[in-house]
């Protein structure tokens, strides 16, 4: 096998490539592609394209007797050349390429007119924008026949879900070599696949796909067109083709083309008569010449139509189908159909659909048609099943539908809150210190302005940059009625983006979905976190990313947090747990008057938007969304006026302070949790009876020994030898 090359596209007479080192087909392909990106563009105006492909090396690769190029003398082809033309976008082109080709072995690269102007390319002179070109290079697993190769292009084209050049199916054709332009960028949009497997030819040869090689018995439609939807196409096809039709060439053109669309079953014979009275326009002794010439087209042996009837009379409308039957009907089984219909519905207006998207924010797919905006459910897809029937004739396969309708999604996606963000100019007042004193009445210190403008930099921080670091969690305090609540919703900034329906924090599959889509998530009178384990809470709070399966989806998916927290309470003494001092910070509201209505905001309030753009341009400027060891130990006294008394670590703290003045550095955690226990009855003995002493037992305060002694650094947990030589696990006091 070899590489057989011309120069310029109108020439016939080939050279056989003689690579110095004995290489394949497909490695000289892949030399030629590296030695082109190695070299200097080459430099030619875009109105000189024509002369540049007359300069231009041609190539064939495969085995031929003789080295003129023609069908005849081509015996064998060993590689598939693919022409695309016309790509939209040609990075995304490349990207749904690499995706449909993984796991072959093959080469991308632009054609030499791609990056020109359409108005400059001969073919193209009528249409606007650039045209972008490829040509798709791929091994096989062997040489290939004739008959061969046209399956074998069909099936890597259909694999790829792309509509080929047709002379791509050209049994002799040639194909331009890779070629450096100013236009082309070629370093950007070749790709080289040397790693993978040879196509597999016999792949491409299945019986089921044979049909198009091989002559098969002819099997009448078990779908006809109905007599009167046949006739009203034709009769408005034949008023506008009249001059035509009184032509005889013409004529029996199409009636020949009808005779064979009843053998094949999509007409019935009453249809293709009475057709026959429509071509006549009237004409009363036309119409008996033209039953004449239909009889006797039924006694002639004709070809089967290449076109559908849809095609031939114009009778359906739609859009340019990407995959079909060799006769041009759609695949129903086809998503890029899916895909290219809902294009051209948008585009033509036909049913009034606007827009399919995914909103990467709520992570939900939406539709926006005549009804309104909304997420897209199954019933808008069925209703889009209807109309691309009704209005295109195209019975779309169930899969094909929604796999189409969330592709195009894909490739329409926003982000709606972070669009906002970036959208909206900072108007140069400060706001994100204050909200809590201006809209609550809290406290106007140094305190609550940092927890304030804190969690602000980190909601909007996480927003912008999903799965960021948010474990800053204000705790609003103040009596019922202040409007705690309502400003939590609010700053949400739509009330679609808020939650309080946690129930708890111990990351079951329902409760990590209550998050998904959300930018404020409320802890209401704290229900959530008193439902949970203390290391549950902390552990919820602290994660970036939540990995569940969705309803309905088949794969678990990996979700980033866009969701910041904060708490409300009508109590003050909402800190017990010393460990998850960093994580909840309590403000108290109600303490002065207000000067701002929190419930003069509404849902996506311009004001809100404005702290959002502040927050924005603090992050962008280089402030941090998170607070410093520094300036947490400076806050540190403020939040503890918030801490309920808990006697079981006041009795651990008695009787360190006790192990320690009697000289004692190590003690083994049983013995720890006995006397911390018999500190505990000490103090509810000082303090008279405590209704709560039956639920303080030694279990419980085990437990909480080895929690609290795991938070200190003073006390370390470790392995130590005692008397005897044996060694245990005991609490030792560490030397300063």
């Amino acid at each position: 096998m070899s590489i057989y090359m011309e120069a310029g596209f109108k020439e016939t007479e080939l050279t056989e490539a003689n690579p110095k080192v004995h290489k394949t087909d497909f490695e000289i392909i892949e030399y030629i592609t590296e030695e082109c990106l190695k070299s200097e563009p080459k430099k030619f105006n875009a109105s000189q394209i024509a002369e540049a492909k007359g300069e231009l090396l041609y190539l064939i690769a495969g085995k031929m007797n003789a080295l003129h190029r023609c069908d005849a003398n081509l015996n064998e082809r060993t590689l598939a050349f693919i022409d695309l033309d016309d790509v939209i976008n040609p990075t995304e082109f490349i990207s749904n390429a690499q995706q449909k080709l993984t796991g072959l072995r093959y080469v991308i690269y632009p054609t030499i007119s791609s990056g020109i102007k359409h108005s400059l390319l001969p073919s193209h002179k009528n249409s606007t924008g650039i045209y972008y070109g490829f040509r798709v290079v791929v091994d096989l697993s062997r040489a290939v026949n004739k008959n061969e190769y046209r399956m074998v292009v069909k099936s890597i084209a259909n694999k790829m879900q792309v509509k080929m050049d047709a002379a791509s199916l050209t049994w002799s054709q040639h194909m331009g070599a890779p070629v450096h332009t100013l236009f082309n960028d070629m370093e950007h949009y070749t790709v080289i696949q040397k790693n993978g497997e040879a196509f597999d030819v016999e792949s491409a040869l299945k019986p089921s796909t044979l049909a198009d090689v091989i002559q098969m018995p002819r099997q009448k439609s078990h779908h006809p067109i109905s007599q009167p939807k046949a006739l009203s196409a034709i009769a408005t096809w034949a008023e506008k083709h009249a001059d035509e039709l009184a032509e005889e060439s013409f004529f029996v053109c199409t009636i020949r083309f009808l005779v064979e669309e009843e053998n094949e079953g999509h007409l019935s014979k009453s249809t293709v008569d009475a057709a026959g009275k429509l071509l006549a326009l009237h004409n009363p002794d036309w119409e008996v010449g033209n039953q004449e010439k239909i009889d006797a087209q039924r006694h002639e042996s004709l070809q089967q139509n290449k076109l559908s009837f849809a095609q031939f009379f114009s009778a359906v409308d739609g859009p340019d189908w990407i995959m079909t039957t060799t006769k041009g009907q759609p695949l129903y089984n086809s998503t890029a159909n899916t895909v290219a219909w809902l294009n051209w519905d948008i585009e033509q207006g036909k049913t009034g659909l606007i827009s399919i998207k995914y909103n990467s924010f709520s992570n939900q797919y939406e539709i926006n048609d005549s009804k309104g905006l909304r997420a897209l459910s199954d019933a808008d897809v069925r209703s889009l099943q209807f109309d691309m029937q009704h209005v295109s004739n195209f019975n779309v396969t169930k899969d094909s539908l929604f796999d189409g309708v969330y592709v195009f999604g894909d490739r329409h996606s926003y982000n709606p809150v972070v669009d906002a963000i970036k959208a909206t100019k900072w108007d140069g007042r400060r706001r994100i210190s204050n909200v809590f004193a201006e809209y609550l009445g809290a406290e106007d210190n140094d305190y609550t302005r940092k927890i304030n403008r804190v969690w602000l930099l980190q909601l909007v921080n996480r927003l912008v940059n999903p799965g960021s670091k948010a474990d800053i969690v204000p705790i609003l305090i103040g009596k019922q009625g202040l409007g705690k609540s309502t400003l939590a919703r609010r700053l949400a900034y739509c009330d679609d983006y808020f939650s309080d329906s946690l129930r708890d924090m111990m990351g079951n599959k329902d409760e990590l979905s209550k998050l998904a889509g959300k930018s404020v998530v409320e802890l209401g009178e704290l229900n959530s976190m008193r439902k949970s384990s203390i290391e549950d809470t902390k552990s919820f709070i602290s994660k970036q990313s939540d990995d569940f399966r969705p309803a309905y989806a088949r794969t678990v998916q990996t979700f980033k947090r866009t969701a910041s927290f904060i708490g409300t309470s009508n109590y003050s003494d909402v800190l017990v747990d010393s460990t998850g001092e960093r994580r909840f910070w309590p403000v108290q509201c109600g303490v002065n008057k207000a000067t701002k209505s929190v419930f003069d905001l509404t849902s996506k309030d311009a004001e809100v938007l404005q702290m959002y753009a502040e927050a924005f341009a603090a992050l962008e400027s280089g402030e941090k969304p998170y607070l410093e060891h520094s300036e947490i130990v400076a806050l540190m006294p403020s939040q503890r006026e918030f801490k309920k008394y808990d006697l079981v670590v006041d009795a651990l703290e008695s009787e360190l302070a006790v192990l320690v003045y009697q000289g004692k550095k190590r003690i083994q955690k049983h013995e720890l949790a006995k006397e911390t226990l018999r500190f505990v009855h000490i103090k509810e003995d000082q303090n008279g009876d405590n209704p709560e002493r039956s639920k303080i037992n030694y279990a419980s305060v085990l437990s909480r020994v080895g929690k609290l002694m795991g938070a200190r650094n003073d006390w370390n947990y470790k392995r130590v030898r005692i008397e005897g030589g044996k060694r245990e696990y005991m609490y030792v006091l560490e030397e300063n």
